[in-house]
């Protein structure tokens, strides 16, 4: 599962917050005393603004935590390369062979993809690397 919010699912809960709706969050205490104190203007005045604040800064924590979680990660595979222990994925020649043959023949990209059972961002880095 993964933990932390994306740049866009953070700008994303700030739209949903800015507009005049009302979120009721479950780990969050004062989403729960909103929906009892509904009745009361200025408790619920409160309750939203408190409400408000709770959800940037918890919002603004998993982006950070999300950010030095990446940041750790790509340190780690980094000194893994220099210490000569992460080479990375080899390249699938049979793939290979089966877009250079298919695309000599002028075969359509869909049917190469899943001939040579490739995703489509494979196949055109295959085709980039095959023209260059």
């Amino acid at each position: 599962m993964r933990r932390g919010l994306r740049l866009a699912e953070c700008a994303t809960l700030r739209a949903i917050s800015l507009k005049s709706t009302e979120q009721q969050i479950m780990d969050l205490p004062t989403s729960w005393q909103m929906v009892e104190m509904y009745g009361n203007d200025v408790t619920s005045g409160i309750l939203r603004a408190v409400n408000a604040m709770m959800i940037d800064i918890l919002t603004t924590m998993a982006r950070q935590d999300y950010e030095t979680r990446r940041k750790r990660q790509a340190q780690g595979i980094e000194r893994a390369k220099q210490a000569g222990l992460y080479t990375g994925k080899e390249k699938d020649m049979e793939a290979r062979d089966t877009v250079r043959e298919m695309l000599a023949q002028n075969v359509k990209p869909a049917h190469i993809m899943k001939a040579a059972d490739i995703s489509r961002a494979t196949f055109y880095r295959i085709k980039k690397e095959l023209v260059n």
